[in-house]
């Protein structure tokens, strides 16, 4: 339908009018993005928690990776101990350093020497099949130290293996962790 002009004639549409034109009404689509981000940023921090508690059960370990060569002193300092018992010979010690630090010394001792060492530096520490894990002859030891040794450990832990002549294999862990 046509509607009278200005100059008195027909020819504007009804419902249009003259003058300039309105910009359509923009969406206001950016008020979502900071919804959407904090719907996404919770679930990808609980699977970055998730993978971290993974790589640490997973993570570098005694069967699996060798952990790096140290000299026995330093392994057994860890501890607040001077060195190795007197009477140790063969002896390996490696430092696992990753989440927390671990000293592993691994050495052949006599039954007697061994006895005695471990009565001076833990005394009334027992071996029993109670902290054992794995293979092991059902002589071990673990304990925390209150206060932590000066050098870092928090625990200990033993595993005592008989080999042939009164000799024995000893494990001895010194961990940051208790």
């Amino acid at each position: 339908m046509l509607a009278p002009t200005a100059g008195g004639g027909l020819g504007a549409r009804v419902g249009k009018q003259a003058g300039p034109r309105k910009p359509p009404l923009r969406r206001r689509t950016w008020v979502w993005w900071p919804l959407a981000a904090l719907s996404v940023l919770p679930p990808a921090a609980l699977g970055f928690v998730v993978l971290l508690g993974i790589a640490t059960v997973v993570g570098p370990g005694m069967d699996d990776d060798p952990g790096e060569p140290v000299p026995c002193t330093e392994a057994m300092a860890f501890a607040d101990l001077p060195g190795l018992p007197e009477g140790a010979r063969d002896a390996e010690c490696e430092a696992y350093i990753w989440l927390d630090t671990s000293y592993y010394a691994r050495f052949l001792i006599g039954r007697d020497a061994f006895d005695a060492w471990l009565a001076s530096v833990y005394p009334g520490v027992g071996l029993g099949p109670d902290a054992c894990f794995g293979e092991s002859d059902g002589r071990c030891a673990g304990f925390g130290l209150d206060p932590v040794a000066e050098g870092g450990a928090a625990r200990i832990g033993l595993d005592v293996r008989d080999r042939p002549g009164n000799t024995l294999w000893v494990i001895f862990g010194a961990h940051s962790r208790p």
